[in-house]
């Protein structure tokens, strides 16, 4: 939870808000090359941190390989996983992003500068297929302009906590049965005062454990890490070294990156194992 924050709704909007819409293409470029770092990062560091690898392999068929033999086939049967799990479409879109970023695919696939490409400039085959591979990334544009406000809403969700059917059965009883014990007279609006009460109060409520952990992270996310940070730049700065980023936004994404909350990933992440999915609700917390 303190390794790895939220790095794309959160620190997109925070950004834009900051700095204004005008930078937003800029912001979400240095924060998609962060990207192409950190999700590997989670998907192999953070899953065997999280879950501590060993998938279930195939059978050993009788071979005599032995626990030897099982070792190896969970040690595989985790590679799979994590390779599965890493080429998401995300990152895939991303690195396709920045493949035609670096090459020459950016003359014909984006226009409106000097170096474009014109269709009429090629031969006839080949403005075929910058017409439809322009189209083809052109709707990719589109639909990446959802990217944003679908996250929202996504993160946004990921707070409401909704009990299930039987414990939400189980405290409407017993609301009942206490206001029909105390005031036979309680009205049903009363009855969902006093479950909003109980609910906005069971938010404050958690374990010692619990505690500890929500201290830790939040003294390390909110206070340490921007701390190092911004100690790092500065000194990077005082000694003129080359790895200071010449665009400052670059630093402000770094920065913002640093003191994010923890990513919703790792809920998904602990979800995809039976023995550590009730790891869940406390990252989730």
């Amino acid at each position: 939870a303190s390794a790895f924050g939220n790095t794309f709704t959160l620190p997109l909007v925070f950004l834009v808000e900051v700095l204004g819409a005008s930078y937003g293409d800029r912001i979400a470029g240095y924060i998609a090359l962060y990207l192409i770092g950190w999700s590997p990062a989670l998907w192999t560091f953070g899953y065997l941190l999280l879950t501590g690898g060993g998938e279930k392999g195939g059978k050993d068929g009788g071979n005599g390989l032995g626990t030897r033999g099982s070792k190896w086939s969970s040690v595989f049967a985790t590679c799979r996983k994590i390779i599965r799990e890493l080429i998401n479409p995300p990152l895939v879109g991303i690195c396709l992003g920045t493949l035609i970023g670096v090459t020459p695919l950016r003359h014909v696939l984006i226009g409106g500068t000097a170096s474009s490409i014109a269709p009429d400039q090629l031969p006839a085959e080949l403005a075929l297929i910058a017409a439809v591979a322009k189209a083809l990334f052109e709707l990719g544009v589109l639909i990446g302009g959802a990217a944003l406000p679908g996250q929202t809403l996504v993160l946004a969700s990921s707070f409401v906590k909704i009990p299930s059917p039987e414990e939400a059965a189980r405290r409407q009883n017993q609301l009942l049965l206490c206001d029909s014990a105390t005031h036979p007279q309680t009205t049903t609006l009363a009855v969902k005062a006093r479950e909003l009460v109980e609910r906005a109060a069971s938010l404050f409520k958690m374990g010692e454990s619990d505690l500890r952990a929500l201290l830790i992270a939040g003294v390390t996310r909110f206070a340490i890490l921007p701390a190092i940070g911004v100690v790092g730049f500065i000194a990077l700065r005082l000694v003129n070294s080359p790895w200071y980023p010449t665009d400052p936004i670059v630093a402000l994404v770094v920065l913002t990156m640093i003191c994010m909350p923890s990513a919703q990933n790792l809920v998904l992440l602990v979800n995809l194992r039976e023995e550590t999915r009730h790891l869940a609700p406390r990252l989730a917390g």
